[in-house]
């Protein structure tokens, strides 16, 4: 259960921030300034003015382990989708085993399919395909980290742990990639998080152990809203007795054309099947 903490995503190591004290002031996004923190998270979650779509960078480090990285993009819908391609060949080398040299994902509705390329496997050119079920019951794998993965590729998830925080905070004007936003900052309690992260009771028991376990208290939630309310970046930190696991994701392009569809069927193999 470890992986739900350390695989939770995020924006790719060469994404640049200037801080407040660098950055140019933007009349549009200083205006946020005239607004309660709370009111602008709740702006940036309503679902009729959210982007329908996004493509996001992630990076995810935790202790003792290489970064992982990926990238990909989300569309929301009648049937929300996501795809996604995590950089697996530094976590085979740290490993010192072989390794695929990627993951690639896709979630739509409630069924993930995945593949891992570069394994020599015949997951390497078929696709897995994993219920909501299966991936809260593991079936027979750790498959909690795709939980985490899965909820983190929509910036709705910080937005919706933010409204909870205790602390919320304005901490001024900063410039993500070249973009004015706005940076907000809050403390998550760990039931929040379970509630964001597992969606039932067995899960959550699972995660409430693991939390206790690894003296998980909560989390540090950080997010940067630009004029029109978007989410730019956002930042996860959790502190555990092993160390600390930071999941950071940034946006861009948004309501863009994105098109993701399930895969061939005949190129499909069932979780059960594949083991």
């Amino acid at each position: 259960m470890a992986g739900l903490l350390s695989v939770g995503l995020a924006g790719c190591g060469g994404a640049s921030t200037t801080t407040a004290n660098d950055a140019t002031p933007d009349a549009g996004v200083s205006a946020l300034s005239a607004m309660s923190p709370a009111a602008v998270m709740a702006r940036a979650g309503e679902t009729d003015e959210t982007p329908r779509s996004a493509r996001f960078t992630m990076l995810s480090t935790s202790p003792g382990a290489p970064a992982v990285k990926a990238t990909g993009a989300y569309q929301r819908g009648t049937q929300n989708a996501m795809s996604m391609t995590m950089d697996m060949s530094a976590a085979g080398a740290a490993a010192g085993v072989p390794f695929p040299a990627q993951m690639e994902a896709m979630f739509i509705g409630s069924t993930m399919y995945f593949r891992l390329v570069g394994s020599g496997t015949p997951l390497d050119t078929s696709w897995t395909r994993v219920s909501a079920g299966d991936m809260a019951s593991g079936g027979g794998l750790n498959l909690g980290w795709m939980l985490d993965l899965i909820s983190r590729a929509d910036p709705q998830s910080g937005v919706d742990l933010l409204l909870e925080a205790r602390d919320l905070a304005d901490l001024g004007d900063e410039v993500i990639d070249g973009v004015p936003t706005r940076h907000y900052r809050g403390t998550i309690d760990a039931s929040a998080l379970i509630r964001s992260l597992a969606t039932d009771a067995e899960s959550r028991r699972l995660l409430r152990q693991t939390f206790r376990e690894m003296e998980v208290t909560g989390a540090v939630q950080d997010m940067w809203v630009d004029e029109d309310f978007n989410i730019r970046r956002s930042v996860n930190r959790q502190t555990s007795n092993i160390g600390e696991f930071t999941t950071t994701m940034t946006f861009a392009g948004f309501d863009e054309h994105v098109t993701i569809t399930a895969p061939d069927p005949a190129e499909v193999v069932d979780l059960a099947d594949a083991m």
